[in-house]
This record gives C-alpha cells, structure tokens and sequence, in this order.
C-alpha cells in the first residue's frame, strides 16, 4: 500500500512516453495541440535543437567553414503556478510535476487527459519506452557521516581513506521485473551541503520498460501504475525511520 506524506520531498515527478511523431513530421501540430490546452497553459515556448557542422576542404587547404542552424523540436507548456511542465517533441511526451506534489491518481489523471487530446491531433501511433521519473531532495541536519540514521544506501569507505567525505554521489542500476517484465530501474543517491548548513540528500529514481506499444492502448497506463508503485518501494526501502518523521 501506498504512504502518503504531506511533506513528501519529491522536486520533480516526470511521466515521460518517448512516441515519435509519424513520418513526415509535421511540427505544425504543436501549434495545433498548443491551441486545446490553453485554459490550463496559456503559453508555450519552442523547443529548439541546434545543429552544428564543421566543414573541412578536400585537399585541406582550404580555410574551414563552419554552419549551425536552429530547428524547432517542440513546445515546452508551463502552468501559471509553476507547478506543472509539458513537453510535446518529436520524439515525445514528458508531464513534470513541481512541488508541492499531491499524489499520483492525481497526478496520473492529469497527464492521461492531456495524453488523450495529444493523440487525437497528433495521430501518434506508437510508444517506443514508458518511464516514471521521480526526484527526492530532502534537506537533514549534520554531515555525510551521519546519513546512516537517514538511508540505507550509504558509502563504506576503505579504511585507508584518512577524511570522511564532505559529498558523494553514486548510482547503481537493477532489473524491475518484479514489477513488470523487462522493466529497468536506476537509482541515483547522493547528498552535499547546501548553503544554509544543512545537508541534501538526493533520491533519484528513473524507472522504465522499453518496447513498442500502441499509443492509445490502456496498457501503457497499467504499467505507469506498476512503474509508480516500484518508486513508491524502492523510497521506502531506501529511507529510514528519522526521515518518515521528518517527512509526515
């Protein structure tokens, strides 16, 4: 079962579907879409990718040339309270939720109707990876030497190593099949000082199973549902008591 904590420290919360445009791309369904979400994001912003090439003569004696042109990618959508992002792209669908989180139903809802009315104009007939992102700041007090009262994923050091690290940073990657079937999972863990003084320890979870699926197919969302509940485990296996009560 899922624990629900009011002050839950996840920064950024992402359901990313990477489902290419059909062939020929035609950007001007983004415009299109733009147009549809307005009363929850009145303005979008290009997304711009930049290509740069260096030309070098046959003979190389000639002076180089270089060239660079700009193409638009996609739209960026933010909401006018800053917590929510859209991003439409070529190569796909990302939904972010900013702080304060609420909870995933809600979440979960919000980026399906939105989902929905993108499939409608954009007749997007695949999805190529289906992810859940979910990034954990939480800010404790004390050093890196005290993070073993807060996590379960903490450095041992050689003993020949004379100082206790001030940071660190560390990722270590595993199947999900538990899951789902073919599902994998990264897990990025760290913690550095802030400014104030205190500590941030970094939860990062990227949870994804790769394969091609129909756009409009209701699987998709039951794994979504799977890959969530796996963010929900692995936080809960990754924490300890100290940081529950900091959290409830």
């Amino acid at each position: 079962m899922t624990r629900h904590y009011d002050r839950a420290p996840i920064v950024e919360a992402i359901i990313d579907l990477r489902a290419p445009l059909p062939e020929p791309a035609d950007r001007a369904v983004f415009d299109t879409f733009a147009k549809t979400i307005t009363s929850d994001f009145p303005a979008a912003k290009e997304i711009l990718a930049v290509n740069m090439e260096l030309h070098h003569s046959v003979d190389g004696k000639g002076a180089s040339k270089f060239s660079s042109e700009q193409q638009k990618v996609g739209l960026r959508f933010d909401s006018p309270n800053n917590q929510r992002v859209l991003q439409v792209q070529l190569a796909g669908f990302s939904y972010s939720h900013l702080p304060p989180y609420t909870d995933w139903g809600t979440f979960r809802q919000e980026a399906l109707g939105l989902w929905s009315q993108y499939l409608e104009i954009t007749h997007v007939s695949q999805v190529l990876r289906t992810a859940v992102r979910v990034i954990n700041k939480i800010p404790l007090e004390g050093t890196v030497e005290d993070l073993p009262r807060y996590s379960n994923l903490c450095l041992k050091l050689p003993s020949g190593i004379p100082t206790a690290p001030e940071a660190f940073f560390t990722q270590f990657q595993l199947s999900g099949s538990r899951w789902f079937e073919g599902a994998r999972v990264v897990v990025n863990s760290g913690a550095a000082p802030r400014p104030d003084g205190k500590l941030e320890f970094l939860l990062d979870f990227d949870i994804f199973v790769e394969g091609s699926r129909g756009a409009a197919s209701p699987e998709t969302w039951d794994i979504l549902d799977k890959l969530s509940q796996a963010k929900d485990e692995l936080f809960e296996a990754c924490i300890t008591d100290d940081v529950r009560e900091l959290i409830k």
